[in-house]
């Protein structure tokens, strides 16, 4: 079966709020208020089809890049979090749901290999995602069973 993504609206995210700084969102910074109210800064930039977001003072980083047969559909293709700072992921998300249209995307899809606490957070960000396993990594992909391709 040809793999493809699906598209998810993250109900999970309606609680944190995102401010670009400048609106216009070829590089800049954004101010995130997460779900326990803390307010933190990351800085983002677009380096070819990859959209990277960072904290400085943490190494907390993350990336999104578009499915290369579906590019209106993009994923997160690497997080790294300090686990101690709650919301985080989530706050990488956000932004990325307000940055990707400016980028040529329209949806945000979770990849199609996904870690055990990769699959943790999608069921906060969207807990209608059906999962299977993949034996030979260990990991997660998008069970497509009943879904057609976009």
């Amino acid at each position: 079966m040809n793999r493809f993504p699906i598209r998810s609206d993250m109900p999970g995210l309606s609680n944190v709020q995102v401010s670009l700084h400048p609106p216009v969102p070829s590089s800049g910074t954004a101010t995130v208020i997460d779900t326990a109210g803390k307010s933190w800064v990351l800085s983002y930039g677009k380096a070819g089809p990859v959209l990277t977001m960072e904290i400085p003072e943490d190494g907390a980083m993350c990336s999104f890049e578009p499915w290369s047969e579906y590019p209106d559909y993009w994923s997160a293709s690497g997080l790294v979090v300090n686990t101690e700072r709650v919301g985080l992921a989530s706050g990488f998300y956000r932004c990325a749901l307000l940055l990707i249209p400016y980028l040529g995307g329209l949806h945000i899809s979770p990849s199609d290999n996904v870690t055990p606490s990769g699959r943790g957070l999608w069921s906060k960000l969207d807990p209608t995602i059906e999962w299977e396993p993949v034996e030979t990594t260990g990991g997660f992909r998008l069970d497509l069973t009943g879904r057609s391709a976009p």
